[in-house]
């Protein structure tokens, strides 16, 4: 039986001198042949194609057709080799070697035991569940919840309530990973830290206060082992206009060798503090998403950092933008303002920022990555198949750079942009992590063409935004003019009626 490796494999003579079949290659080299027999020419392409792609799938264990032909697919193994050219033992190698190096993971998404639900009285803790379960592990909500608590709480009123029922279940997911750690240095240790970015990245649209706590897995090369963090709320305002976006600053209380952690939030939902400020800093004109909210707040930033070392940086879409302009601030040293804290931190320790972490997040412009210094900084950025937001920018390059793409093949979910954006794929069904080169992302002309329109266009959205809330506030400064004067001649007709 004919399998990859056989074919790789030098015989006595060498390598086969042709991988093609001689019949498909009549149409191949002969135009003649190709316009005189365009069916049969057809038939043998389809054949064959599916003969060399049944002998990648059963040599790297992929037993789904489907999942292999999104795989396929992604790596841009079409560029390699399509049915119009016929195979050589330096394509077959090359199709190899990309598959070798590119994909990493394939297999079971991370699963978690549901959260034991008990006096849910009002289904509260139910819809939360259902929420946990469609953005961690490609779950679906129902209209009926959608429409009654989605909705409502999404775009009306925050319930206080329903972040705290969000925050017990994402602990019960933390605990489940305390508790099942991967093998160090395997493919499942990859799936399980991206999995556990995905679940803390959410944990900032839960609105925790100052002072509370969540218990987070550290998984170190001996043990995996469970750490007590403090949350503090650091807000990150750009105007005095509306309320400001927040990061959770996380110091762990009793353990001197796991990391402090800065988790920044993405754009939030337009009940929640901060909806108005995230649009500002995703469409300000002439910045990178998240840069202003840099520039404006890097001194909050700075004395948070102050007295950490080893920082923990990471963030989903808005906020996994913002984790990389603080890449560039922090472990790079780029753009630091007068009277930052910044360059004497990083003076004194070139270990402040060890590991970034962003989460379907977009690129910078490529002005942003011009110097290329060397640090101790590890950086990891994650995009999943469909996302829009994380096609957009130029991605940081060096050795310390790994660009990951997530593919979900977890059936019967509803594939849209949003989805795409907001779940995390690794909790799915079956799930492949793909490795690909920032080089040859940034070089995609739709990549380049959609970061030219954010970085030309974003005034369309930014303008009217802002001047709706001078507007607002002008509105508001009048009425409570008219209101005051109101108040005064009432006073003053009541004093004059008294004498």
């Amino acid at each position: 039986m004919t399998t990859l490796s056989s074919l790789l494999t030098p015989q006595d003579g060498g390598f086969l001198p042709s991988l093609d079949w001689d019949e498909r290659l009549k149409y191949t080299n002969s135009a003649l042949q190709s316009f005189l027999h365009p069916d049969k020419k057809q038939r043998l392409n389809q054949s064959y194609t599916t003969y060399i792609k049944t002998l990648f799938q059963e040599h790297f264990h992929i037993d789904n057709r489907k999942d292999f032909n999104n795989i396929w697919r992604a790596i841009g193994a079409n560029k390699i080799w399509n049915s119009s050219l016929p195979m050589t033992m330096e394509r077959l190698q090359e199709l190899t070697h990309l598959f070798q190096t590119t994909i990493v993971y394939h297999g079971s998404g991370m699963a978690c035991p549901a959260y034991n639900i008990q006096n849910d009285h009002d289904g509260k803790l139910k819809t939360v569940q259902m929420l946990a379960d469609a953005l961690l592990h490609c779950g679906v909500i129902t209209n009926d919840v959608f429409q009654r608590y989605v909705l409502e709480g999404g775009l009306r009123k925050l319930d206080p309530e329903m972040m705290v029922h969000f925050r017990n279940i994402l602990q019960h997911k933390l605990n489940h990973l305390t508790q099942n750690p991967p093998s160090i240095n395997t493919p499942q240790e990859l799936l399980w830290r991206t999995f556990l970015g995905n679940i803390l990245v959410i944990f900032p649209f839960t609105y925790p206060s100052n002072n509370d706590t969540i218990t987070i897995p550290i998984l170190d090369k001996v043990v995996c082992r469970s750490v007590e963090y403090e949350v503090q709320v650091i807000k990150l305002p750009l105007t005095d206009l509306a309320t400001p976006m927040h990061a959770l600053g996380l110091t762990p209380k009793n353990d001197l060798l796991a990391p402090p952690i800065l988790n920044l939030m993405g754009t939030t939902f337009p009940a929640a503090d901060g909806h108005i400020e995230s649009i500002l800093a995703d469409f300000t004109p002439g910045c990178t998403i998240g840069e202003s909210l840099v520039n404006v707040n890097h001194l909050t930033l700075d004395r948070w950092m102050h007295d950490k070392t080893g920082v923990w940086i990471l963030g989903t879409s808005l906020g996994g933008g913002t984790a990389l302009n603080l890449y560039r601030r922090y472990a790079l040293g780029e753009d630091t303002p007068e009277g930052s804290l910044t360059l004497p931190l990083l003076r004194q320790d070139p270990n402040k920022v060890t590991r970034i972490e962003a989460f379907n997040s977009p690129g910078l412009l490529s002005r942003s990555w011009e110097t290329t210094n060397q640090t101790n900084c590890k950086v990891n950025i994650f995009t999943q198949k469909g996302d829009v937001v994380s096609k957009l920018g130029q991605w940081p390059k060096g050795d310390n750079v790994s660009l990951y793409h997530i593919i979900s093949h977890h059936e019967g979910i509803l594939k849209n942009v949003f989805g795409n954006h907001a779940r995390a794929f690794t909790g799915g069904d079956r799930v492949t992590i793909l490795k690909l080169e920032p080089e040859v992302i940034n070089q995609v002309k739709s990549r380049r063409f959609l970061t030219f329109l954010h970085k030309y266009a974003s005034w369309t959205i930014y303008i009217p935004v802002i001047c709706a809330l001078y507007f607002k506030k002008m509105i508001h400064t009048i009425s409570e003019s008219i209101k005051s004067c109101v108040h005064d001649l009432k006073k003053h007709k009541w004093t004059n009626l008294k004498y």
